[in-house]
């Protein structure tokens, strides 16, 4: 597997010309945060703001007459996270990156209780990942 590089033509850009690509791509998506923003706030009203600063307390619900695309957005994301994500299953599986580190067995062993202790972390009580995940 190859490692995510930085700029397609420069595999090690600086911080400068990061900084300036990703101007570059806000730019070019500054006509869809509009867009963006009114289907989000007639179907998520909490959820995070692409063009507008709001001030603590004030309403989000203005624009909703009907609570069923909001409820149909809550229903949907909880489908996908018990598809994606099941809390029954381990689903996400550590490894290191040279596939031949992973036939010594005390490497194999290191990331399978690593895998461990990610699943019991994530689901312990006061984790509350479920609760906070959809957000």
């Amino acid at each position: 597997m190859s490692k995510p590089r930085a700029l397609p033509d420069r595999p090690h850009a600086s911080a400068e010309e990061l900084i300036q690509r990703h101007d570059q791509l806000k730019g070019a998506r500054a006509n869809f945060d509009t867009q963006f923003q009114e289907v989000k706030d007639l179907l998520w009203p909490d959820g995070g703001d692409f063009t507008k600063q709001r001030t603590p307390g004030e309403k989000t619900n203005l624009q909703i007459y009907d609570a069923n695309p909001t409820l149909a957005v809550e229903q949907g994301a909880s489908v996908l996270e018990a598809f994606l994500m099941p809390p029954t299953q381990r689903w996400q599986h550590t490894r290191a990156s040279d596939p031949e580190l992973m036939k010594v067995a005390s490497v194999k062993k290191f990331f399978e209780d690593l895998d461990d202790a990610v699943f019991d972390a994530r689901y312990a009580g006061r984790s509350n990942f479920q609760g906070e995940n959809q957000q």
